[in-house]
């Protein structure tokens, strides 16, 4: 008998980089050291069950308090309003969180980076696609591509069948087969490259990302970019674009800084941007005042032009 499939975590991930979340700012300014060690405890409880967790409030409330303590939180109605909070700010999702149900995108695409080679049901709960490769222009192969695979394929089975009476004889098939396999590899990944469009994308950008520097040329580093966003983001960029506009603080409407179109298609900016650390949600009016804090989004070069601008 098949052992069952196991679809909770014994660990999962966490960035270096989670208490420059705004979000996780909000909780903290809201909540102190108590919002973050309750959403620490929720998404533990949720990775353990898989990417999604059916509970009632109050049920998960109670669990929470006993793992606290007494000591330092006693009502439940203070763990349920965290909670709550946690979804009004996107660390959780919304919608679902009414129907008991605890998860998010974020959550999501962890489990799902974890768990890649995991064959077990994701068809629950889902906010994002179980394929994050798929997508509508994806290359379907051609006919004679599929022949030549399924011709090698038969030379490869006729082959085993011939007897080799020299050593040389053998290695020169082995050489022979290796070589024919690793033409279906090239062949069979050339199929799956995404056939996309590009100038209409980089139309679409243009249109819709009014406050950002217009794209003139499409390079073959831009068409690498437009691939990879494709096949993570799954088809349409419109909805990305819109974000990204969206936001203050990638246009440069909160600051002298703006991004860019080769900025926001870096694969490590594209999750940032789906996941929401660039919303129009403004981080705690100290850290406004503090002249030496520095966005969690900006690396050493990008710190380094955005003070010299300012300076």
């Amino acid at each position: 008998m098949a052992r069952p499939k196991k679809t909770g975590l014994s660990y999962f991930p966490k960035d270096v980089d989670f208490w420059d979340d705004f979000k996780i700012m909000d909780l903290l300014n809201e909540y102190g050291p108590l919002g973050t060690a309750v959403y620490d405890i929720v998404i533990s409880r949720v990775y353990q069950n898989g990417y999604y967790l059916e509970v009632s409030l109050e049920s998960l409330a109670a669990h929470i308090v006993r793992i606290i303590g007494n000591r330092w939180v006693s009502d439940k109605k203070l763990i349920v309003e965290i909670i709550l909070y946690c979804a009004e700010i996107g660390l959780l999702d919304k919608e679902l969180i009414k129907q008991s149900v605890i998860t998010s995108v974020g959550i999501q695409r962890r489990y799902d980076e974890v768990t890649i080679r995991n064959k077990a049901d994701k068809s629950r709960y889902r906010l994002i696609g179980t394929d994050s490769s798929a997508c509508e222009c994806d290359a379907q192969p051609k006919e004679d591509d599929a022949k030549t695979v399924e011709n090698v394929s038969e030379t490869q089975v006729n082959e085993t069948f011939i007897p080799q009476k020299k050593s040389k004889e053998k290695k020169s098939k082995s050489d022979e087969r290796k070589a024919k396999q690793t033409k279906v590899k090239n062949s069979s990944a050339a199929a799956e490259e995404p056939v996309c469009e590009y100038q209409k994308i980089i139309n679409s950008f243009n249109d819709v990302c009014t406050d950002l520097p217009k794209v003139l040329s499409l390079t073959d580093k831009r068409k690498a970019r437009i691939r990879n966003a494709v096949r993570t983001i799954g088809g349409d960029l419109t909805g990305f674009f819109r974000l990204v506009e969206d936001s203050d603080f990638l246009t440069g409407r909160s600051g002298q800084w703006r991004a860019d179109f080769d900025w926001i298609t870096e694969p490590s900016n594209i999750i940032k941007i789906l996941e929401g650390n660039y919303s129009r949600r403004k981080p705690p009016a100290s850290q406004h005042e503090n002249p030496y804090f520095i966005p969690a989004s900006l690396d050493l070069d990008e710190y380094e032009s955005h003070n010299a601008v300012e300076s």
